[in-house]
């Protein structure tokens, strides 16, 4: 049954965007809202509760309402997968047989070139029935090929309701009659948050299809934890509060400081938006400090005409005020042009490092730093300092793109496993080396009052080192426990960390600099590259 704050009639159209609820009264094979076993005591009543909604009940009832196509967002990888198996194991059905054909034609066409073993290690059969079934789940652990074909099977209203992490509320064309949100809270990585109103109008934005639909409608799941007051208040507000996480890199320093000097690089940094956020937020204070300079004034007027006790407090007054006014000033002053300032020790850390040169107030960039300025990412100037230092010497081409994926590899969790090393004993001496040189970049930029980096992390390097090494795709994924999709992901981000140390290396041997090592570097790299770059990882680049 769909309930929400707009009773549009019988046909059930009433989960208007920002506005409905599902509750479902009883599943197939379920039973009706009854009272709860456990927590009951002597002398007192009965809880009642209500029986979860099941992703079967809740395709049933947009099948009945109407409201389908639709996306339903579950805040979990594998609650998305979940969630198609009991649609399947519920007999849920919502294609035509004409439907289903051209369902199975796309897909078997999409997974053409994939081997039996592939097919089973990915799922291929499941993947096809839940999509000839108009169900399919959607998150950024499935291979990019499968997303693309359910996105494409959505967009032609051949697939009718899709399981969604909010992953897809970003940046794809998949426009529905309805958007389902499961719950009103999330896991963050450490602990359960509930959802901004800016991330529930990012979501509940996918309702309405342009120039099919008239309205959109958003349906929230009914649990006894939804506080109908604080949904109201979720779905009508209407300001989204933008916070700028940019600040200068290495990189960016270097690639400036190529082009133009160092005052108009200031000048640039000052236009910034977050330059601009911060020079907001010191207008608010400033204003703040007028006002208090003013009673500043009536406080030292008051102490002139009085004698006394009452002198003496006022003067007080005045003197806790003008304490409050100079660390005021003093906040105000380090708010004004942080950016710039940033960018400063950044450029100072550098010179110390010579990847600039020259007199501080005019900096040039040096032959290291012209390297530098084709290694990007959270970690560049760590990535510098290992091909400066010969941090990756003794690996293979397999060991080096297992190095590149501890460089790039983020864990999804903090708390992620200790990872075992590939490669024996050279590998692990140049993991080593990597790490003495994080510690020693981590100290360095502590004393230039800079951000901490994260430490390098091995989860994926074993994964990697084996599947550049040749293994089969099918016992990658078994020996790591990873997404196929997540696999993807990172392989790609190693292959481009591998071309630009290619690229880097190259460019330093043009410029002199340690010809016969960094040549030999830049054509390990381009090995490796090649070595990522195949079977499934290569379809996925090319699709």
């Amino acid at each position: 049954m769909l309930e929400g704050g707009r009773r549009g009639g019988d046909d059930g159209r009433d989960g208007e965007r920002g506005g409905g609820y599902c509750r479902g009264d009883r599943g197939r094979g379920g039973r009706s809202h009854g009272y709860a076993d456990r927590g009951r005591t002597r002398g007192r009543p009965p809880v009642r509760r209500a029986r979860r909604v099941s992703r079967a009940d809740i395709a049933r009832a947009l099948d009945e309402t109407r409201l389908l196509p639709a996306i339903v967002f579950v805040f979990s990888r594998n609650g998305c997968d979940q969630a198609v198996r009991q649609c399947l194991f519920e007999g849920i059905a919502l294609t035509s047989r004409e439907e289903r054909e051209e369902i199975r034609r796309l897909a078997l066409d999409a997974t053409r070139g994939m081997t039996d073993e592939e097919r089973r290690v990915l799922g291929v059969r499941e993947w096809i029935a839940g999509l000839e079934r108009g169900v399919a789940a959607h998150h950024a652990g499935l291979l990019p090929a499968f997303k693309t074909v359910v996105e494409h099977l959505f967009q032609r209203r051949l697939v009718k309701i899709v399981f969604a992490t909010e992953t897809l509320a970003l940046g794809i064309n998949m426009p529905a009659r309805a958007v389902v949100i499961e719950r009103l809270d999330k896991f963050n990585g450490e602990q359960r948050v509930p959802l901004t109103s800016g991330e529930y109008t990012q979501l509940t934005g996918r309702a309405g299809r342009r120039g099919i639909d008239t309205e959109g409608h958003a349906v929230v799941v009914w649990n006894d934890g939804v506080d109908l007051e604080a949904l109201a208040h979720l779905a009508g507000a209407r300001s989204f509060p933008v916070r700028s996480s940019f600040r200068p890199t290495p990189n960016m320093a270097v690639n400036l400081l190529q082009r133009m000097d160092m005052e108009h690089v200031r000048e640039t940094l000052e236009l910034s938006f977050a330059q601009f956020q911060a020079d907001r937020a010191v207008v608010d204070q400033a204003r703040e400090l007028r006002a208090e300079q003013e009673s500043l004034a009536g406080y030292d007027a008051a102490a002139a005409r009085s004698q006394g006790a009452d002198r003496k407090r006022w003067e007080d007054r005045a003197r806790k005020l003008r304490r409050r006014l100079e660390r005021g000033r003093r906040q105000i002053a380090s708010r004004t042009g942080t950016i710039a300032r940033v960018f400063d020790r950044v450029v100072e850390l550098l010179f110390d490092l010579d990847y600039l040169n020259g007199p501080s107030n005019e900096p040039e960039v040096a032959p290291w730093g012209e390297l530098l300025r084709r290694i990007y990412g959270e970690r560049d100037l760590l990535v510098a300092e290992c091909l400066r230092r010969d941090a990756l010497r003794g690996l293979d081409a397999a060991g080096l793109a297992a190095m590149c994926c501890v460089l790039s590899y983020e864990p999804r969790r903090d708390d992620e496993g200790e990872p075992s090393l590939p490669g024996g004993r050279l590998f692990a001496a140049a993991h080593d080396r990597v790490l003495d040189l994080w510690v020693e970049l981590d100290d360095l930029a502590e004393r230039h009052r800079l951000p901490r980096s994260e430490m390098p992390h091995a989860g994926l390097a074993a994964a990697m080192h084996a599947w550049a090494a040749g293994t089969p795709i099918e016992l990658v994924l078994e020996r790591s426990g990873i997404g196929a999709g997540d696999f993807v992901r990172w392989a790609k981000q190693t292959i481009d960390l591998l071309d630009q140390i290619a690229q880097a290396c190259e460019t330093a041997v043009l410029s002199g600099l340690d010809e016969d090592r960094l040549g030999e570097l830049a054509r390990l790299a381009r090995e490796a590259k090649r070595g990522v770059r195949r079977g499934i990882v290569e379809a996925s680049s090319t699709s």
